[in-house]
């Protein structure tokens, strides 16, 4: 883990040797809204730094209620839990109990996780919260503890869900391996784009998501980055006449006559 000091214009180094962080292969960071410092390592579970004392304290499975060190995305919800995308599920951590709560997939229950492995969350203005995997989205049901997936069937261009953000109006933007979806929750329709409508590429990159304090939305993948203000992608439902303006022949116009197979202009001509 590194911190840049923009004073001294220089970078302050941690790492397993001159500190308690539970692993050099750093995959999330979360500052939350006390200021605290929650990292996730692949293969070292969840650390939290506090910057007052810059110590940390370090939660791996044979150590603590952590079932899975593979901490792969880090979000705190509404709630004040800290969330965790890991390799093998979701997890909850409640910071004032210390207590650990796992989701895993289930293949005997329809309404566990889809997948194991989580690669994308948001939370929403109604604090739903999304959760992506490499197989379906999945809306969480804090009451009854179960999930509600959604699949390519049901609309989506792909079953990977990279990236997730939500925009003013609770659309969800999903970035996935063959484009970018827009899902709309409430009306359980779909909009999805290609790279004919400007995309990089059609595939994109897992933890590759932001969204900027000015309201730009940002999904990296395997061609560069887009960026975007999600309330400027107008959809437009008009669909246009079609009609035809030319007539070739071996990319040679057809010229109108007796001899010709076109015998009125292409536009009035039925067959």
């Amino acid at each position: 883990l590194n911190l840049f000091d923009r004073e001294h214009r220089h970078f302050i180094h941690y790492n397993r040797e001159n500190s308690d962080l539970a692993s050099d292969n750093i995959f999330s960071i979360l500052e939350d809204e006390s200021g605290i410092l929650w990292v996730g390592a692949h293969f070292g579970g969840l650390s939290y730094m506090d910057p007052s004392t810059n110590s940390f304290v370090s939660y791996v499975p044979r150590e603590s209620g952590l079932v899975d060190d593979r901490v792969g995305m880090i979000l705190e919800d509404s709630y004040g839990d800290i969330v965790l995308g890991v390799a093998s599920g979701l997890i909850f951590f409640d910071p004032e109990e210390e207590a650990f709560t796992s989701y895993i997939h289930d293949d005997n229950n329809r309404q566990s996780l889809s997948n194991g492995g989580v690669i994308s969350i948001a939370e929403s203005a109604d604090s739903t919260l999304w959760i992506g995997t490499g197989n379906g989205l999945n809306k969480f049901d804090r009451e009854r503890g179960g999930f509600t997936s959604y699949y390519v069937k049901d609309g989506l261009p792909s079953n990977a869900i990279k990236g997730i953000l939500v925009d003013k109006q609770g659309n969800l933007w999903l970035s996935t391996n063959r484009g970018i979806s827009r899902f709309d929750p409430e009306k359980g329709t779909y909009k999805n784009y290609d790279i004919s409508d400007g995309l990089q590429e059609n595939e994109f990159y897992q933890y590759s998501y932001y969204q900027s304090p000015g309201g730009t939305f940002y999904f990296g993948g395997v061609n560069g980055f887009n960026a975007f203000f999600p309330e400027d992608i107008q959809f437009n439902p008009s669909i246009p006449p079609v009609v035809f303006t030319d007539f070739r022949i071996f990319n040679k116009a057809v010229s109108i006559g007796k001899n010709s197979p076109l015998h009125s202009h292409i536009s009035e001509t039925d067959t």
